[in-house]
């Protein structure tokens, strides 16, 4: 499961990396949210709460967010 959520994190700075500007990081990342519309800052805002979500089912709440961040790389 860690080793996915490398991948992922990785695949998405190369696509943020690709599709924006060179300007500062947090810069960035807001454009390419911007890019994607509503829908990707969902999926965002999404996975990070399946993430820090406290409910018990640790590795199935984590498979989830790993699944939803995978779902913005382009």
């Amino acid at each position: 499961m860690r080793d996915d959520l490398y991948a992922v994190m990785i695949e998405l700075t190369a696509t943020i990396a690709q599709q924006t500007d060179a300007t500062d990081p947090d810069a960035r990342i807001e454009a390419w949210l911007e890019q994607g519309g509503p829908s990707a800052r969902r999926v965002l805002d999404e996975a990070l709460a399946a993430a820090v979500a406290e409910d018990g089912d640790g590795l199935a709440t984590l498979s989830v967010a790993v699944r939803r961040l995978r779902s913005l790389v382009r």
